[in-house]
């Protein structure tokens, strides 16, 4: 199995217990919140959505015998790793209002209204952050960033004077 299969491959399982977790948490909240049961596929949907290219790569892998991921659509593999970024933001994000949810409700009476509350928070916290995580994504990944560093070595031949190195 070739190691960029390979890896893509550990990734997707490293990431598989924070997807079946948002899965989990994100279908309790679009209980509560949708009546229609098919508003509630759409968000599960979503989150295995990251998972058509290592599948794809593995079934690949098995039918043909080779397989060369680089040559894969770019937007397939580029949503897997856009989906690793954002499945643990949004897995970050979920676990600290889970604690939050726990605390307040040693200090609430009112139980139902903090459930329906989460439930809500949790809907809109995951629109917020694709949108924040694709800008983010794009933006780290589209600029560049500069440093100059002059170095004096003593000892130099004239004809390295000036010289320039790039690393990239």
């Amino acid at each position: 199995m070739p190691w960029l299969l390979s890896m893509t491959l550990v990734v997707s399982v490293i990431m598989a217990p924070a997807v079946l977790y948002l899965i989990w948490r994100y279908f309790q909240s679009a209980k509560i919140v949708f009546d229609q049961k098919w508003v509630r596929k759409i968000i599960p949907i979503l989150l295995l959505s990251f998972y058509v290219f290592p599948i794809c790569g593995l079934l690949d892998f098995f039918i043909s015998g080779s397989v060369d991921v680089l040559k894969y659509f770019k937007p397939i593999v580029y949503w897997f790793w856009f989906g690793l970024v954002f499945t643990f933001q949004l897995a970050t994000w979920v676990i600290i209002a889970d604690i939050i949810k726990i605390i307040a409700g040693f200090f609430t009476e009112q139980r139902q209204a903090l459930v329906r509350m989460y439930a809500r928070a949790m809907l809109i916290l995951l629109p917020v952050l694709l949108v924040f995580t694709a800008w983010k994504t794009y933006h780290q990944t589209t600029s560049i960033v500069i440093d100059n560093i002059e170095l004096s070595v003593e000892g130099l031949p004239s004809a390295l004077e000036n010289f320039k190195i790039v690393h990239i």
